[in-house]
């Protein structure tokens, strides 16, 4: 026992380990169905999850399981998340699942059709495997539904909230088919049913609808019908391919053409193909990059060419997005892969043909891959046993993302049923359980005929019948058995290239680096408005040009791994100068940073450093040699000398008390500061210092940015008379004595008004600055020999007011 719990713990650690570690693998795995009614489990159709797993659906063909569908999620990594049979009343309902489509919102839409009155049936699954809806409806404006042959073969997911189910109905000869359109929303609430029918006068019937898309308010669905009288061989009505676009306002029918399938030639008869309880010829359709569709069909007949056997398992018909016919071709083996040989066919959306078949007569799974022009690069064979042949397809219409290839193949063991799923990348073909290289598949061209599709659809809005289903869940046994893996680690990935670039560079290679056996394809993402990829030779070598200057990242990022890289880049245009400026001084105490500029590739400097800057610690010379990242050479040298001038102020040695303490300042300076800062102002070119009694002033000021020098000022501060004296004449004659009349002041004054007064009493100078005083004219005008009177209102700090007035003589 404890042998046991350590060997399911060690896979337990194994599986944790490779959940942490992002990877690829190539996988045969196996999913058996248990009891009861397992040998005639049915997979009707297989879509890709959002997550990157995948869900079927299917049912039981027995008549004792007839009325049981089933539903498989599956993981990514191919696991199971969970199984469900879906019960009905065996006397009251025997229907057919095989459509099915993931909502935005992840839940799961089925629908079904059986013999009822109310034919269509509808559940929806949570992402968990619940069932949280079932109806079924029906239009009682289309008498006697439950004995028309009909089918609802495709649900298209648009918008957020939007699914539209595209049916069917078929009245033998009476009337036109009816198309139904019927919307839906994320948990199967029905909105609008439309029904179109079809002209009489060019019948189609049994039209499979296998895919389709709403684009710009249009339906456009695609697939195979017949039409009465049309492609005829041996008054049989042989398949045609179909496409029709539907205005979705309207519902009016925009264009619609159709084409004769691909036809054999009368040959050998047709061989026991397997069945698929529809009316759809087993036919495809897919969508192209290039807006091109191709529809597929199967199981066609076999031809005797030249006395051998020529097997025809496909016809490939490419249209453009017009739907008219481009080319078409027939896929063709020897004669062998009969009696209900198990065949597929998926076209990737670059046109690659992947194809899967498993023949009971040799016991073997074969599958190829060819590419859009009818080449053939992969075809192998592989031994799988089965017991019985079986009579149903695993209808799988897509590629896993990221595999060269992948395909399921049903086989039956101890009677259970066995659904074997293949997912292998292209280095692993080689791989002995993935089978031996072999040739059995060829092309040979084939041909199409238009049909003159003629008259209009009658439209008429549907009238809903909606009442209960009643189905319920139980869980479907399975069990999961990896025949084998081979595994990828990607735990790794590291971007190379230069991190400076020049703008004028053609083309700029950086490469990423992965583990050597990690298959996850990178993904680059750049900045598109600076960028322009030019190409990529390989997933991991990446080629642009550079639009503009840019400073940012190139990234690189495993596509399903949340691992990822990226390189910061600078982007720089062809530089046009380099400059260190001009030469400068050295200031005592300080450094100087010297700077080349940014954007240059490489960088050197007097001493080799390689740095972007220098610091100066001494006066000399320096010089910087800098690339830019288009190769250029700039070069530039700066002298830094040795400090020559000095801050020396010139001040009073004395003043008296609240007289101010005048000292010039250089312009040579800039910044000036002092302290004690309180006591002094700057005015004009001169600092201004108000000492209340003796103070030593530091004062401080730039010489240029950074460079800071001092000096200090002792202002001694002395006790002095206070007066204002007026002098009783002046001579205004320019000979620089006695021009000017204004009071003489010893002392601090704390207000000041001095006006003088001609003899008509009309003022003719006036004045508050102690500087300024009368020199004789009256607005620029000499004026003769004469008395005039003066008034003067002062005060001293800490003293009275006082107004004196007076005369004054002006002599010439």
């Amino acid at each position: 026992m404890k042998s046991i719990i350590g060997i399911l713990i060690f896979f337990l650690q194994i599986a944790q380990l490779y959940a942490q570690q992002c990877g690829d693998s190539s996988v045969h795995m196996r999913y058996v169905s248990m009891p009861p009614y397992s040998d005639s489990l049915c997979i009707r159709k297989q879509i890709p999850a959002a997550d990157g797993g995948r869900i079927a659906i299917g049912n039981y063909e027995f008549t004792q399981g007839a009325h049981i569908g089933v539903v498989i999620r599956f993981n990514k990594d191919g696991s199971l998340k969970w199984s469900r049979r879906i019960v009905s009343n065996p006397f009251e309902s025997y229907p057919v699942f095989k459509t099915i489509a993931e909502a935005s919102n992840g839940n799961i839409i089925i629908t079904a059709h059986d013999g009822r009155t109310t034919p269509y049936i509808l559940l929806v699954f949570s992402p968990q495997g619940d069932m949280i809806a079932d109806k079924r409806w029906g239009l009682t404006n289309i008498p006697d539904l439950s004995n028309r042959a009909k089918d609802n073969p495709l649900i298209i997911n648009y918008g957020t909230d939007s699914l539209m189910l595209v049916s069917w109905a078929h009245n033998e000869w009476t009337e036109g088919t009816k198309i139904i359109l019927t919307t839906l929303d994320n948990y199967g609430n029905i909105g609008s049913t439309s029904i179109l029918t079809s002209p009489l006068s060019t019948q189609l019937y049994y039209p499979f609808f296998s895919n389709g898309k709403i684009e710009n308010g249009m339906l456009k669905i695609y697939g195979v019908s017949n039409f009465y009288g049309q492609c005829v061989i041996n008054t049989i009505d042989q398949p045609a391919l179909l496409a029709m676009e539907i205005d979705m306002v309207s519902k009016k029918i925009i264009s619609k053409k159709a084409y004769c399938a691909p036809l054999n030639a009368v040959g050998n008869g047709f061989y026991d193909y397997p069945m698929d309880n529809s009316f759809d010829n087993y036919g495809n359709a897919f969508f192209q990059k290039n807006g091109n569709v191709v529809i597929t069909r199967s199981y066609l007949q076999l031809e005797s060419v030249a006395g051998s056997t020529i097997n025809k398992l496909f016809s490939v018909s490419t249209f453009d997005a017009d739907f008219n016919h481009l080319h078409s071709e027939y896929i063709t083996t020897g004669n062998f892969m009969k009696e209900r040989t198990i065949q597929e066919i998926v076209i990737d959306t670059h046109g690659a043909r992947h194809l899967s078949f498993y023949d009971y007569k040799t016991q073997s799974a074969y599958y190829a891959v060819g590419d859009s022009n009818n080449h053939f690069f992969l075809q192998k064979k592989l031994p799988l046993v089965s017991e019985k042949k079986n009579r149903f397809f695993s209808r799988n219409s897509f590629i896993e993302p990221g595999y060269l290839t992948s395909f399921n193949v049903i086989t039956f063991q101890n009677n259970l049923f066995q659904l074997d799923n293949f997912k292998i990348l292209a280095k692993d073909t080689a791989a002995a359980c993935f089978g031996a290289d072999t040739s059995f598949l060829s092309y040979k061209q084939a041909q199409v005929s238009p049909i003159n599709w003629q008259g209009q659809f009658d439209y008429q809005e549907g009238v809903l019948e909606i009442v209960p289903a009643h189905f319920f869940t139980v869980e479907l046994p399975m069990q999961t058995n990896p025949v084998c893996i081979i595994r990828h680690f990607c735990d790794i990935i590291k971007i190379k290239g230069n991190t400076n670039h020049c703008m004028a560079t053609p083309i700029t290679t950086f490469t990423a680096y992965k583990n050597a056996e990690c298959n996850q394809p990178i993904n680059w993402i750049v900045d598109t408005a600076a960028i322009k990829i030019i190409s990529q030779p390989n997933d991991t070598t990446l080629k642009v040009k550079f639009l503009k200057p840019y400073n940012g990242y190139i990234k690189a990022r495993l596509q399903q791994c949340n691992l990822m890289d990226s390189l910061y880049i600078n982007v720089n245009a062809s530089m046009q100068a380099l400059s260190l400026g001009a030469d400068t001084m050295f200031c005592p105490g300080k450094t100087l940073t010297l700077n080349a500029g940014a954007g240059f590739k490489t960088y050197k400097w007097q001493d080799n450093s390689t740095a972007s800057t220098f610091t100066v610690t001494q006066p000399g010379t320096y010089y910087v040699e800098a690339t830019d990242s288009c190769a250029n050479i700039f070069k530039d040298t700066i002298l830094v000398k040795p400090l020559d001038e000095g801050l020396n102020v010139t001040y009073p040695n004395s003043i008296c008390q609240s007289d101010t303490a005048t000292i010039a300042i250089s312009n040579k300076f800039f910044n000036y500061s002092w302290s004690p800062a309180s006591q002094g102002i700057i005015s004009a070119d001169n600092l201004k210092l108000f000492p209340l009694a003796t103070t030593q002033f530091s004062i401080t000021a730039e010489l240029f940015s950074g460079c800071i020098l001092s000096d200090t000022a002792l202002i001694k501060v002395v006790a002095c008379n206070q007066y204002v004296y007026i002098p009783t004449a002046f001579t205004p004659n320019d000979d620089g004595n006695n021009d000017i009349f204004k009071p003489v002041v010893s002392g601090r004054l704390q207000q000041y008004q001095f006006a003088v007064y001609n003899r008509y009493a009309q003022r003719i100078f006036y004045t508050t600055d102690l500087s300024e005083g009368w020199k004789g004219k009256i607005k620029g005008i000499t004026q003769s020999t004469g008395v005039y009177v003066w008034v003067c209102n002062y005060k001293f700090i800490n003293k009275p007011a006082v107004s004196k007035k007076g005369t004054v003589v002006l002599i010439r």
